[in-house]
């Protein structure tokens, strides 16, 4: 036309189905379909500059033999690359895009649109997967989608259903997105959605295109499912492309009676636009059909709505800038200004509703509609609806149900269940803190009674890494024990499994270790040198438990641990528990084999070493063989047990962890600690009589004069002090005078320990002086340490404690019993320097 700018608005759709059609490459150049009539007259004042063209294109290439029957929307490729490079890069003149596709080929091409900012409407893709507006923002349509969910709960309330199967075509983007927002809409409610797996469902949701849902329902009608007791529901009605008695069956109807659809809202004649558009469509289609065949099946009022929209989005955009022109438009200049914004609310009375707004995610603000087939052919009833924000259903008619208009039951009356888990609320949760708390507090106390007497001989028989890995094993069994407390996650099972083996195997090779070294060094009678032998034997256990976390990593990956809802049999409870699958897995089997192993590598260097006992002062092989045997169970216990659900199976979990780890306590640090207190008190009571016998005051000079009584009465009493040596040094190798300066009870501290695990060594005190130094000698059961004194400058405080310390870094505390002793005390010890000083 002269004087106006030509532009076009592209109609995609499945045209491979039509015979006798040609293409280039996806453009159409010759087709027997219509479009939906237009008329830019019916609405004066629209694009008065602009002369619209029409180019058809196809998603799915040329016509094939039997398309018209086979196709089911699977062509994504073709439509997102020759479909795509047609219209973005040949026909530069299409402006907007009119779909009538599936929505799993739509999605191709729907990506590619947004990229080159051109608009798509469709009134058939009705997947909530175009709702993202993030991911199509140029995607928008004139029927609802995303919150079908919402308008279904509505439906259930009013029924009173509390759960529904679903069934979902698992191939289509449609069938799947609509899956998802009708669970997540049932979980907001409380409502029980899940997939079909028990016989007893009676409300069953089919998600999924026409041609699935007619033959889920034909083919499961067959086994039972439809009858008086069930109600199958779908967004799609059962009515597949061709004609179900050939392809499914004479007696397909019998199956549909009583199916109930959820439909976006049905216009009718009173609407004038759809009359207007309807008869139209008739008369130039040359085509008689009905107005539920043109609503629900053709659904010609969506594609017509489509149209308008778009260009009263056009002339929208045009009229809001004055430098906005047409040829602009032609030449694609005003693609940013397009998105699906543009078009949510254009005052437009259109064949679908009277009221064509958008909502935010681009569809259309729209109530739902429920039909219910009667069995009859197609034909159906209309007998309710939802209202705009789907928060009521309103009735209007009575539903054609299978034995009747009255809903059956959802099921048998359903059991509410309480989930049990172990918690400080119920005894289970409490025997299981106590024993993990047990065993952790024993096993931090065994390592601090190492760490605090590393030189004693009980500790140093068996070697303090030894007895300190023993100690980290059990905490982490303690560990494993307090992770049963509380609520159950998958991650949390895993690490149960890990903290119960890698405890297992760290503690068998030690065990296996000791033994071996034991062998080697008392009975083997081979020379061996012992900083080799521990290189050896170090090295073969690191190997061992690297070996074990390797079957352990493998376990976690690839292994069948899965979480379950296990119901328990009494009161009423429901459990979370960790479902390993027993023996059927062989990363289960590779677990139990491999530490089974191990055991009995264990157990063998045991037996090897059982004569070695009285060479070592130590009674191990009875306990290594029962702590092999029994602790074996606590690889099987994580495999076995954890598929058994209820409380029992927890305590069993527990308690046999438990006494296992209080075994290996006591059969292996109570001897030990028992044997330091005895000889700690032994050595009080040796001390005790070792000042007795010595004169606690004595003072001797060159000319050997006698004590001074006074200064013995002065310094009797319960005194204690202490040495904190931060340097060692040696005893000078020659002492003229020895001056014995006498307190009952002496200690004194290592320093290359922490302040919290320190060892602190009872002793008896000496001062010995010669060639003008004086020593201060500590005499302990285990060794003799000496310091320098000189200068020293002594702090008196209140309650009888002095400070003081020499030029050598070592700090004194000594405590007595009142104040006055103390200050004799320091007059002694200052005399006594003075004395030993004198050459």
């Amino acid at each position: 036309m002269m004087g106006k700018t030509n532009i076009t608005l592209g109609f995609v759709s499945n045209y491979c189905t039509i015979k006798g059609l040609h293409t280039v490459g996806s453009f159409v150049t010759n087709s027997t379909a219509r479009t939906p009539s237009i008329s830019l007259n019916d609405l004066t004042g629209i694009l008065p500059d602009v002369h619209v063209n029409i180019a058809r294109f196809s998603d799915c290439g040329v016509y094939y033999e039997g398309a018209e029957l086979s196709y089911n929307g699977l062509s994504a490729g073709f439509a997102s690359t020759v479909l795509a490079i047609d219209v973005l890069d040949i026909h530069k003149d299409v402006v907007g895009l009119i779909g009538n596709e599936y929505s799993a080929t739509a999605i191709g091409i729907g990506e590619e649109i947004t990229f080159a900012q051109i608009p798509y409407c469709t009134g058939e893709e009705s997947s909530p997967t175009f709702s993202d507006k993030m991911k199509y923002p140029y995607f928008w349509r004139p029927v609802p989608s995303s919150g079908l969910g919402e308008h279904l709960v509505q439906l259930l309330k009013a029924w009173k259903v509390s759960r529904m199967a679903l069934i979902v075509q698992s191939d289509d983007d449609m069938s799947q997105g609509f899956a998802k927002d009708i669970q997540s809409a049932c979980k907001k409610h409380n409502y029980a959605a899940s997939e079909l797996t028990i016989s007893d469902a009676r409300y069953i949701f089919v998600s999924g295109q026409n041609n699935f849902v007619a033959s889920i329902v034909y083919y499961l009608g067959k086994l039972g499912y439809v009858g008086p007791q069930h109600v199958w529901i779908s967004e799609s009605p059962p009515q597949p492309y061709q004609d179900p008695l050939t392809v499914l069956g004479h007696d397909y109807f019998d199956y549909i009676k009583g199916f109930v659809t959820l439909i976006e809202y049905q216009p009718s004649l009173q609407n004038q636009v759809f009359k207007h558009m309807y008869e139209r469509t008739m008369e130039e289609s040359q085509f008689s059909f009905s107005v539920s065949d043109a609503t629900s099946f053709y659904i010609i009022q969506t594609s017509y709505d489509c149209i308008y929209m778009m260009l009263l989005g056009f002339d929208k955009l045009l009229k809001s800038n004055a430098s906005f022109t047409p040829e602009m438009l032609k030449e694609r200049e005003l693609g940013k200004y397009m998105n699906w914004s543009l078009f949510q609310d254009l005052s437009y009375k259109g064949a679908t509703l009277e009221s064509m707004v958008l909502n935010g995610n681009g569809d259309l603000n729209s109530p739902f509609q429920f039909i219910s087939f009667t069995g009859q052919n197609f034909s159906y009833n209309f007998f309710g609806q939802t209202n705009l924000d789907a928060t009521n259903f309103t009735y209007i008619g009575e539903p054609s149900l299978f034995n009747g208009s009255v809903p059956p039951p959802d099921g048998p009356p359903e059991m509410l269940l309480t989930e049990f888990m172990p918690c400080f609320q119920n005894v289970t949760g409490i025997i299981v803190i106590a024993i993990s708390i047990l065993c952790g507090i024993l096993s931090m106390a065994a390592g601090i009674l190492v760490i605090r007497f590393p030189y004693r001989k009980p500790i140093k028989r068996s070697s303090v890494l030894f007895l300190m890995t023993v100690a980290m094993a059990i905490l982490a069994e303690s560990a494993s024990i307090l992770s049963q407390f509380g609520p159950q996650s998958l991650i949390l099972c895993k690490l149960r499994v890990w903290l119960q083996v890698l405890g297992f195997s760290v503690l068998i090779s030690s065990l296996a270790a000791k033994s071996y070294v034991d062998y080697v060094l008392c009975l083997s009678r081979k020379k061996v040198k012992k900083s080799r032998l521990h290189l050896i034997v170090m090295s073969a256990q690191a190997i061992a438990v690297l070996l074990s976390i390797g079957t352990l990593i493998l376990w976690t990956l690839l292994g069948p641990l899965q979480l379950k809802i296990a119901v328990l049999q009494q009161d009423n409870f429901y459990m979370v528990t960790c479902d390993a699958s027993n023996f059927k897995n062989p990363y289960n089997l590779l677990l139990l084999i491999y530490h089974g192993l191990l055991l009995t590598v264990c157990l063998y260097m045991s037996l090897i070493s059982r004569d070695a006992d009285q060479a070592t002062n130590e009674s191990t092989f009875a306990g290594l063989i029962a702590i092999s045997f029994t602790l074996s169970g606590v690889v099987m216990i994580p495999v076995i047990w954890e598929a058994v659900p209820g409380h029992m199976s927890v305590l069993m979990i527990s308690s046999t962890t438990g006494v296992l780890c209080l075994l290996v306590l006591v059969s292996i640090f109570a001897p030990k600690a028992t044997q330091i207190f005895m000889d700690k008190l032994h050595m009080k009571q040796q001390m005790g009589i070792l000042l007795r016998l010595r004169s606690p005051t004595a003072l001797f000079n060159e000319s050997g004069r006698k004590r001074d009584s006074s200064s013995e009465r002065g310094c009797r009493g319960s005194v204690a002090a202490r040495m904190s040596i931060t340097e060692h040094r040696t005893t000078p190798q020659q002492c003229n005078n020895v001056h014995s300066l006498g307190l009952t009870l002496i200690s004194f501290q290592n320093k290359w320990f922490p302040v919290f695990c320190s060892k602190w060594f009872d002793c008896h005190l000496l001062l010995v002086g010669g060639r003008g130094s004086v020593w201060l000698q500590a005499e302990t059961e285990e060794c003799v340490s000496c310091s320098k004194i000189s200068g020293s400058e002594f702090r008196l405080a209140n309650h009888g404690t002095v400070y003081f310390s020499s030029s050598m870094g070592v700090r004194f505390q000594c405590d007595f019993e009142n104040i006055e002793h103390a200050k004799q005390f320091i007059a002694k010890f200052e005399n006594c320097v003075k004395l030993a000083e004198k050459k």
